[in-house]
């Protein structure tokens, strides 16, 4: 999937954008509350390696965004859906790198 990125060029989504997309599926997005949509630039920013090293703080993130809402944050849940964004953007990056390459 790509999304519009610097200057307009298309970029792979980056992990943040793919855990932003998934906890939107069930309806949790963003409310100008919790910082979301910043903190899930700020893992694109990181990348997928840096957001593996990260995992426990991105998981604090959740628990507090979650808390803000009200709303309960089971860790092994939460850990599935942060650690198959970061797989899925770590997949997505290296197919947009072949594809680079192959154009020359």
């Amino acid at each position: 999937m790509l999304v519009p990125g610097r200057n307009g060029v298309l970029e792979p989504c980056g992990p943040g954008c793919r855990l932003s997309r998934s906890l939107a599926w069930f309806g949790l997005r963003d409310d100008g509350r919790c910082g979301c949509a910043e903190f899930a630039r700020q893992m694109d920013a990181w990348g997928p390696d840096e957001c593996e090293r990260r995992l426990d703080e991105i998981l604090g993130h959740l628990r507090e965004a979650a808390a803000k809402r009200g709303l309960p944050c089971l860790d092994a849940p939460a850990r599935l859906a942060v650690t198959q964004a970061i797989a899925a953007a770590r997949r997505e990056s290296h197919a947009a790198e072949k594809a680079r390459q192959a154009e020359g």
